[in-house]
């Protein structure tokens, strides 16, 4: 037994020599890499370009990566996200919320099923499909904002779907998969104020997937316009019930 074993080492080794050898002589020889592909399998090649893919390119001449498609949409981060609605609800707490029992309703004066306060509640109804891979999505990157009255960005209060993080409520994580369009909606309060006529101008959906600093004097190298989306809500007077 051991004689065969013997033998067949004695002719396996020269036979692995003779492929290296060849190998290394193609690539040496102009378009020798593109006949190697053209015969060995693509697997590494394949893993590397989904690799690529996944990664979150930073790069706005990357039409795959960073695209303003309409007023409504856009591709950020290789994520394509959609706003389909704007609605205020009013002082009216929706019964879809009533029972969100993280929500600390008191801040903005509750008194039964509705606010006496200085807020509204108001809703966005938007879509996200991610062609690249499956991958988290967090909810309270679209946000209410206006610049004129507040630095401060308004997170949503609720989402829908949403699963709660355990440590802090209002930050909203959901699975996306592979080229499948979801749905959600985010619930906010905010001030009066930002709905009334005098600055509902400056009045923004604000999307902002990583969180990059928007402020154009903290802004990261690279960071641009094109890695945000922000919507004057008063685009979608003529939008709704589209």
């Amino acid at each position: 037994m051991k004689k065969y074993i013997y033998k067949l080492f004695k002719i396996c080794i020269p036979l692995i020599l003779v492929v290296l050898i060849s190998v290394f002589l193609i690539k040496k020889v102009n378009g020798g890499g593109i006949l190697l592909k053209k015969i060995l399998p693509q697997t590494q090649d394949t893993e590397e370009s989904t690799t690529d893919l996944r990664k979150e390119q930073w790069n706005t001449d990357n039409s795959n990566s960073f695209n303003t498609i309409s007023e409504f949409s856009a591709v950020i981060f290789m994520k394509t996200y959609d706003v389909k609605s704007f609605t205020v609800i009013g002082k009216n707490i929706p019964d879809e919320i009533q029972s969100v029992h993280q929500l600390d309703w008191e801040e903005y004066r509750r008194n039964g099923n509705a606010l006496t306060g200085d807020y509204s509640i108001v809703k966005v109804t938007y879509t996200i499909t991610d062609p690249v891979c499956e991958r988290e999505y967090t909810g309270n990157c679209v946000t209410i904002f206006n610049e004129a009255l507040s630095s401060i960005k308004r997170e949503p209060v609720a989402m829908f779907p949403y699963v709660y993080d355990t440590i802090d409520s209002r930050h909203f994580h959901y699975q996306l998969e592979k080229d499948i369009t979801q749905e959600f909606t985010n619930y906010y309060v905010v001030p009066d104020e930002y709905l009334d006529e005098a600055h509902k101008q400056q009045t923004c959906i604000f999307i902002n997937p990583n969180g990059l600093a928007y402020d154009e004097n903290g802004r990261a190298p690279n960071v641009t316009e094109a890695m945000f989306m922000k919507i004057p809500i008063s685009s979608f007077e003529q939008k709704q019930g589209d």
